[in-house]
């Protein structure tokens, strides 16, 4: 799995649209698709529902931890990025 692509499927779920995502990022409509398609097909599973209003977190049973679980481990390693920086962090105390 690519970190950039756990970003991104933070980010649809965060703006509730594959489209706004994709701008907010500055990559295309469909760099965002191919990504979130290639991270269903690694974790074999639907990770998105899609309907008119646009996308939100899938009603698979183990998804919304998957979600939950993907922005812990982006925010350690935003964490740690931090850290090796000298910069101070608030999720590792040594």
């Amino acid at each position: 799995m690519q970190l950039e692509s756990l970003r991104y499927y933070l980010e649809v779920l965060k703006h509730g649209s594959i489209t706004k995502a994709a701008a907010a990022n500055f990559i295309s409509q469909q760099g965002m698709s191919k990504a979130m398609q290639h991270l269903e097909k690694e974790f074999n599973v639907a990770l998105l529902a899609k309907d008119e209003f646009g996308v939100t977190v899938s009603t698979v049973p183990s998804v919304p931890s998957v979600a939950s679980a993907g922005a812990l481990f982006i925010g350690a390693f935003e964490e740690m990025v931090e850290l090796a920086k000298g910069r101070h962090c608030t999720i590792f105390t040594a």
